[in-house]
Order: C-alpha cells, then sequence, then structure tokens
C-alpha cells in the first residue's frame, strides 16, 4: 500500500487536516477480500478510525470502479 502526503502549499485555498484520502488500487475484484483479511489492514483499519474526529461515525466511504 502506498500513502501519498499533500503538502501545503502558497496556492492552496483551504485545507482540512483532518480529511484526507486512501487510494488503493486493485488487478482483481478478489483481491479486495484477501486484502482486508491481512492482519495488517485492520491494524490499520483500527488505527485510522482512532484518528478520525468522531470515531467511525467520522467515515465516509466511497468506492470507484474503472471502467
Amino acid at each position: 500500500m502506498r500513502f501519498l502526503h499533500r503538502h501545503i502549499e502558497n496556492n492552496v485555498i483551504f485545507w482540512q487536516p483532518r480529511k484526507w484520502t486512501v487510494v488503493e488500487c486493485y488487478d482483481q475484484e478478489s483481491s479486495v477480500a484477501k486484502h482486508r483479511e491481512h492482519p495488517e489492514y485492520k491494524t490499520f483499519a483500527g488505527a485510522l478510525v482512532a484518528l478520525l474526529e468522531n470515531g467511525q461515525a467520522s467515515l465516509d466511504v466511497h468506492q470507484f470502479q474503472e471502467l
């Protein structure tokens, strides 16, 4: 998994440090289920929820599939 860090630049009009995006890309649909079963994913998910302002209630998940 790769994490992209957004650097705050002078031309940024608005910045919310508690809103960010994790992007994951998979070649096969079956890879998603396998990824979610991995112990590191569960550790990351727990740490992510702890960082959110209102816990899991703050989580806003969107899934997009390429055409």
